[in-house]
């Protein structure tokens, strides 16, 4: 997976938006199993979400 516009200048937004892009890279583990317990997953959600 690729991610653009990562780099905005504030350390904050960047590192909301690098954590965004690990989340994204956990749902997907999820979905083809590459990641079977979920380990990720279950890191970056909770309740309803998860």
């Amino acid at each position: 997976m690729t991610f653009e516009g990562g780099k905005t200048g504030d350390a904050v937004k960047n590192a909301v938006l690098a954590d965004n892009a690990e989340r994204m890279r956990a749902v997907n583990a999820a979905i083809t199993g590459t990641d079977p317990k979920a380990e990720a997953m279950n890191f970056y959600n909770t309740g309803r979400a998860l």
